[in-house]
Parts: C-alpha cells; sequence; structure tokens
C-alpha cells in the first residue's frame, strides 16, 4: 500500500526563515510524511494541502498562510506586529503543534509566551517591522526587555545564512532540506525547553505561594532554583535571600548540598554568600570566590552558612545605618552653628 505523503506548497528561490520555519511545523504535525514544493506557480492550489508564503490567501480552514497580499494585516492577540508565514500557522494551530513535540494540553498563556519569545522577532523581520521593546511584557507580566527575542533572532540569521549562492538551482532546494532540518533541531528544541521551564516555574509558584519568607532562605527540592520570575510572583516584599537543595548523592553515601544566592538581576546578588572558611565550615566543599553560589555535605552546615551570611549582611548594614545617623547629626550640629552665627 502506498504510504500517504502530504503536499507542501512554498516559494521557490531566496527563502527565509518564515517559510522554513511554518514548513516544519506542518512537517511535524503530518509525522515527516511531506513532499515539499518550491514554486511561484499557483494555478492549481488544489493539489496542496498547505501553502505558505505564496498564493497571496490567508484562509487558515484551507491549509493557505501567505500574508503577502495587501489585505492581510492579521497580528497576534495584542501585539502590533504583523504576522509572517510561521506566526499565521502558529497562531492556528499551537494548540496542534505544541501538543505534537509533547506538551500535552497546552494553554493560550503558553502560547502567548512562546510566540513572543521566539516567533515575533521573526514576523517583524519578514515584515520589516521594528519590535519596541517596552510593548511587550513576558511570562504573565515580567518585563525581559530584548532578551526574550534572542532565539528567534538568532534562528533567523542562521537560517538566512544557508541559502545558496544561486538561489534558482536545484542545490537550493537542497539547502531548504537542511534548513529545515536545522529548524527541527534547534528550533523546536527551544520550544520545548521553554515550555518545561514554564511549567516547572509555574508548579514552583503554586507550591510556594502563601509561604513565609521572613527567615530569608528555603529548603527546595533537588535541582531547587528560583528565577526571578518566581520571585516576582512569590515574594514580592523581597524577604528571601538563600535557596538551599539536594544536588546530588555522592559516592560514599552523603548527599551534597547546594546553596546560592538569590539574585533580581543576573549576578547581582541579594546578599553575598560568607566566604570561604573551611575550618569553621568542616563538612565545605566550596563557596565561589563570587559568592553567589557554594555546597556542603552536610544540610545543617549549609543551613548555619546562609544565617551566618545574613547575620553578616544585617552587621554591615547597621554600621552602615550608624554612619550615616552621625554623619547627618554632625551635619545638622553645623548648620546650626552656621545659621546661630
Amino acid at each position: 500500500m502506498e504510504e500517504r505523503v502530504v503536499k507542501i506548497l512554498t516559494h521557490n528561490g531566496r527563502f527565509h526563515a518564515d517559510d522554513v520555519i511554518a514548513c516544519e511545523l506542518l512537517s511535524i504535525l503530518e509525522n515527516g510524511e511531506v513532499e515539499i514544493v518550491r514554486s511561484r506557480h499557483t494555478e492549481d492550489l488544489n493539489q496542496y494541502k498547505w501553502v505558505v508564503d505564496v498564493g497571496k490567501q490567508y484562509i487558515p480552514e484551507h491549509g493557505r498562510f501567505d500574508h503577502h497580499q495587501e489585505e492581510c494585516s492579521e497580528t497576534w492577540p495584542g501585539c502590533s506586529i504583523l504576522l509572517s508565514s510561521s506566526g499565521l500557522v502558529f497562531l492556528n494551530l499551537w494548540k496542534e503543534i505544541l501538543e505534537k513535540i509533547g506538551h500535552p494540553n497546552p494553554t493560550w498563556e503558553e502560547a502567548d509566551m512562546i510566540y513572543k519569545k521566539v516567533f515575533l522577532p521573526i514576523d517583524a523581520h519578514d515584515n520589516g517591522q521594528k519590535v519596541d521593546e517596552h510593548n511587550y511584557t513576558f511570562l504573565l507580566g515580567l518585563k525581559g526587555g530584548c532578551k526574550g527575542y534572542g532565539e528567534g533572532i538568532k534562528v533567523g540569521r542562521v537560517i538566512a545564512d544557508m541559502n545558496h549562492d544561486d538561489v534558482n538551482s536545484e542545490k537550493q532546494n537542497l539547502r531548504f532540506a537542511d534548513a529545515m532540518k536545522y529548524a527541527f533541531d534547534s528550533f523546536i528544541p527551544v520550544i520545548s525547553a521553554m515550555m518545561k521551564t514554564y511549567r516547572a516555574n509555574k508548579n514552583m509558584v503554586e507550591q510556594l505561594q502563601g509561604f513565609d519568607f521572613s527567615c530569608g532562605m528555603i529548603v527546595l527540592p533537588k535541582g531547587g532554583y528560583v528565577n526571578s520570575w518566581v520571585l516576582h510572583k512569590v515574594d514580592p516584599k523581597k524577604q528571601l535571600f538563600f535557596t538551599i537543595y539536594e544536588k546530588k548523592q555522592l559516592a560514599d553515601g552523603k548527599k551534597e548540598w547546594g546553596f546560592s544566592a538569590v539574585q533580581d538581576k543576573r549576578f547581582v546578588n541579594r546578599i553575598d554568600l560568607v566566604k570561604e572558611d573551611k575550618e569553621k565550615y568542616p563538612n565545605l566543599i566550596f563557596i565561589h570566590k563570587k559568592l553567589f553560589c557554594g555546597s556542603s555535605t552536610d544540610l545543617e552546615e549549609a543551613i548555619q552558612i546562609c544565617e551566618d551570611s545574613i547575620k553578616q549582611y544585617n552587621t554591615k548594614r547597621l554600621k552602615k545605618i550608624g554612619y550615616f545617623s552621625a554623619a547627618t547629626a554632625g551635619f545638622g550640629f553645623l548648620c546650626y552653628n552656621l545659621f546661630k552665627n
């Protein structure tokens, strides 16, 4: 029995990230059993199940996803950037796509995050629009600036560089196939990683909601990293300074316990750890010289190190407050004398 092969039509000549990614997404939905036809002859579109970036038709219920026609002004809800062919495909088939790559029961919230993180810059570039980073917020309201656009921009540049010098040759079609494979190997894993991280973060938010952080630290499950988005949700008062978590089981049966300084910005600790002192902490494995992480084979010692770090910070803070108060009093006394005289 002859295998069912689905035909996808896209344009020939120079390819861009949007048509390559659109074709790869549709190929994934069809389990890879597709034939890519690259042509601008659009007289008989009925022979194709999917038509992307060519044909001047946007009829999603019929598998038509072109954006070049003047009347096409589709945007992602809440965004001003026009959609390219990959954006149109994702807008209409996000649920099926995310489920197909291993993420059951995806939500619109998740699709919205994925679009803004990776598809939006591709759409903007293909439509000649500038992305104003201040117009977009990522991950349920926490501003991410241009950091969120990184993967989409990177993938778009790599795909653009994969074009053959002779864009009308048969070798160009082979390059298109290579670009689709690159999208599968690089772009799809990025989406999967973002979905896993997003769901793990949401789960952590649910677990930590209402937790009392006034002690300044928390012991988390294995690999318990708390990122800035989670902190934004569960610790608005910024009371949490250190996380402690199981890193791994050691050969001698002991566990290695990691501890990390909480950071609101990358590499900026809320509070520094104390400096490494293996005489004071006999089970200590290390404390990084930048004082943001370390580990010990004893949980109680890891807790003690974090407690000592908080005490050290409070002592330094009190000294600064005392100095400031004394300096202010001196200034007041000086002003009093000046006015008196």
